[in-house]
């Protein structure tokens, strides 16, 4: 099985490979913003998986630089989704992880039935990718 894994250098990416072993992953060492990276890695290695994990994450930083956490966080990941829509053979299992920020905070448990309203510009980022993962099928 041929897994491929975007963000792998974060601290999830990181912890992710350490437990379920680096080997078995393909990491993405381009700049995910940069569309042509991206279609060359997708293209190259027709995976069977892809765990989307690259993001720039501190609210500080996101609110430092909008522009490019917009094109890291959403733009990156329409880069990924539409590269496997145009250069996969077969059917590819996708992973992308959001955050909590997506909904209002809250004292009791959130839920992915709560109504998101998201708490930070990063929120909105990683809400606009999340809703283009939902409206394009991947083949």
């Amino acid at each position: 099985m041929k897994i491929g894994i975007t963000g792998s250098s974060g601290v999830l990416g990181t912890n992710l490979r350490k437990v379920l072993c680096n080997e078995i992953f393909l990491c993405f060492n381009g700049k995910i913003q940069n569309y042509s990276d991206v279609y060359k890695w997708i293209k190259k290695n027709q995976f069977d998986s892809i765990i989307h994990l690259a993001a720039i994450v501190p609210t500080s930083d996101v609110n430092k630089n909008k522009k490019y956490s917009h094109k890291v966080n959403v733009d990156g990941t329409k880069n990924l989704i539409n590269a496997i829509n145009l250069h996969s053979k077969k059917r590819v299992w996708f992973f992308y992880a959001s955050t909590s920020h997506v909904y209002k905070f809250k004292t009791e448990k959130i839920k992915e039935t709560d109504k998101t309203m998201p708490v930070s510009y990063y929120g909105e980022t990683k809400m606009m990718a999340e809703n283009y993962v939902k409206k394009k099928e991947i083949i």
